[in-house]
């Protein structure tokens, strides 16, 4: 079973509407960086929107949208490191980084910096129960990459 060639929506109208909005709202982070190439927010909606894009394809241009995604949060948290949505929206995308990387070294190596970001996201924010569980389930991902590249066998 290859695990890499479905999409999470099966429905290629509903794939392509949701595209559509993703894609002008890429768009609109662009030209508010544009405008000011400083503005840390409008970098982190850019990553979150390529990191929801990426879960619209498949195969290389799944990875290709994902790389993209890390490097504008990266250039997020470079503007301004204490933002704990950006650094959860990070760790996300590293994950899913992961998840498409068939060496398991590889992988852990982006597990443990996506760990770090959802620590250092949960000192920020200390009562925020999504980043707890967030970090929680980190124990699992190893187990669980490992099981996702069993299938793609």
């Amino acid at each position: 079973a290859n695990m890499e060639g479905v999409p999470a929506m099966q429905d290629p109208a509903q794939v392509a509407q949701i595209t559509q909005v993703l894609q002008e709202a890429c768009t609109q982070a662009r030209h508010a960086v544009e405008l000011n190439p400083n503005d840390h927010s409008a970098y982190a909606k850019w990553g979150e929107v390529l990191l929801e894009l990426s879960m619209m394809k498949t195969g290389q241009e799944a990875v290709e949208t994902i790389t993209q995604s890390i490097a504008k949060l990266e250039k997020s948290l470079e503007i301004y490191p204490d933002n704990a949505n950006a650094l959860v929206v990070h760790a996300s995308a590293l994950n899913a980084r992961a998840f498409l990387q068939h060496d398991s070294s590889v992988a852990q190596e982006l597990f443990d910096k996506s760990k770090v970001n959802f620590q250092k996201a949960l000192r920020l924010e200390p009562e925020n129960q999504r980043y707890k569980e967030l970090l929680d389930a980190m124990e699992k991902a190893p187990e669980l990459h490992a099981q996702v590249v069993a299938q793609m066998q």
